[in-house]
């Protein structure tokens, strides 16, 4: 059957059969394995992606930056109950901008002297890269690009825990990168992070990319990827087809 050839992309990942009722991309009866996720996971098959300014030939960024830095997210309540550690990092002269949009329900609680920027561009949001020292996270949303982005450009990712057993980050994957290029971070620590700030802009990198997720190994994978034609030969009724193979390692 032509579905076991098909391999649908899901960014966050750790995708099973009936994960959420709610969510149509959940009902396809698909092996764990046909899924293609943005990172490594205990589920499916690792594809990755990379930066898209590698494939530009333009120069690296200068890696020398002012004490300036992004508040990373773009919804009010993720910034909510954090002023003090806000509040500290004003107080000890960095510049801070932010992406954060009003909504119905809630305003961006930043002070007067953050720097909003509103409806930014891709493009846009590159250009503003080459300016940070680092990008602080607050949680949420969890392993999105923007880091991996930031990291290509220069910019240090402040990367907090979000549970109190001490190894769970808003991005896992950069969380093993360790100095120059992220710090975890403890956001009710505001001694901590500004600690961290202050690293981040004195200890200066042009551009990194983690090699799993560079253009190169993309490539790799997705050649892989489409070479492969194992799950065809597992047996799976809502495939409608059955086979004679007995071991079901590879089948799930």
């Amino acid at each position: 059957a032509i579905v076991c050839k098909v391999r649908p992309m899901y960014f966050f990942g750790d995708w099973f059969y009936g994960k959420n009722d709610n969510n149509y991309r959940f009902q396809v009866p698909f092996f764990e394995r046909q899924i293609l996720s943005a990172h490594p996971d205990d589920h499916n098959t690792f594809l990755g992606y990379f930066p898209h300014n590698l494939l530009s030939n333009d120069d690296p960024p200068s890696s020398e930056r002012g004490r300036v830095g992004l508040l990373y997210g773009k919804k009010p309540e993720y910034f909510q109950g954090h002023s003090e550690l806000i509040t500290a990092l004003l107080a000890q002269g960095f510049e801070l901008h932010t992406t954060c949009k009003d909504t119905e329900e809630n305003e961006c609680p930043f002070p007067p002297e953050i720097i909003r920027h509103h409806n930014v561009k891709p493009d846009e949001f590159a250009q503003l890269m080459k300016q940070f020292a680092f990008m602080l996270g607050f949680k949420k949303p969890e392993g999105s690009p923007s880091p991996l982005v930031g990291l290509s450009y220069g910019v240090t990712f402040l990367n907090p825990l979000r549970k109190t057993n001490g190894v769970d980050t808003q991005h896992k994957t950069l969380s093993r990168l360790g100095f120059p290029y992220t710090y975890v971070i403890d956001l009710n620590n505001v001694t901590q992070v500004v600690q961290a700030a202050e690293w981040a802009s004195k200890y200066r990198f042009t551009s990194y990319v983690p090699p799993q997720y560079r253009v190169k190994s993309l490539v790799n994978r997705m050649c892989t990827v489409i070479e492969d034609d194992a799950l065809c030969l597992c047996p799976n009724p809502a495939f409608g087809s059955e086979t004679n193979v007995t071991s079901n390692t590879f089948c799930k």
